[in-house]
């Protein structure tokens, strides 16, 4: 559905994540060139129109066969415990995603509920290309920062208070969790909930 000159750019963009990323099976997962491509074709959209590093940071995307557990360490009033949470995806700084297969999958057969696993976390590495995860990713110049800020503070906040209030959201409401929350699920919300033919015209 994209226009015939966006549509050989996300060619392009695909065939450099494709050979610069090293993608793994995790809990004996055999991975298929179709599981590749499609991990590959989604974080690529989020590449379109842009000045790219082909997610720089990015070195392996590991993909489990379904939603995977993983033992965190929290403290709650003093009293320090391991807890076992189930995860559909996770993005690191140091250069690996990790992601679900069967809610890739779903995420992007359907492409209208605002929900993607695949877009979410490589959101994420744009976010922390600039060192953190902040909700900002790398922009063009000084003015551009001020302008994602006042935009992005205003509609944060706005999510916040329909959510305290159980008013109902175009946007998912785990993205009040925190700022980078918010940029991922806005960016799931971008690329699923608008006209894709309007994306970038």
């Amino acid at each position: 559905r994209l226009p015939v000159a966006l549509r050989h750019q996300l060619v392009g963009l695909i065939q450099v994540v494709l050979a610069e990323k090293n993608f793994v099976g995790g809990a004996n997962l055999v991975l298929t060139d179709d599981m590749r491509l499609l991990i590959a074709a989604n974080a690529s959209l989020l590449l379109l129109n842009r000045h790219s590093n082909y997610f720089i940071n990015v070195k392996t995307v590991v993909l489990y066969p379904s939603a995977y557990r993983v033992k965190q360490t929290n403290q709650q009033a003093g009293v320090v415990g391991d807890v076992e949470l189930v995860r559909l995806g996770e993005s690191w700084p140091w250069g690996t995603v990790v992601l679900s297969w069967s809610d890739s999958l779903a995420g992007s057969v359907n492409d209208h509920d605002g929900h993607n696993v695949i877009l979410h976390e490589f959101a994420h590495q744009l976010d922390q290309q600039n060192g953190g995860a902040t909700g900002t990713p790398k922009l063009k110049n000084k003015n551009m920062y001020k302008q994602w800020h006042n935009i992005f503070s205003q509609e944060y906040a706005e999510l916040k208070n329909k959510i305290y209030a159980q008013r109902d959201t175009v946007i998912d409401g785990y993205g009040a969790t925190n700022e980078a929350e918010f940029f991922a699920v806005v960016t799931e919300s971008f690329f699923e909930r608008v006209d894709p033919v309007a994306w970038f015209i």
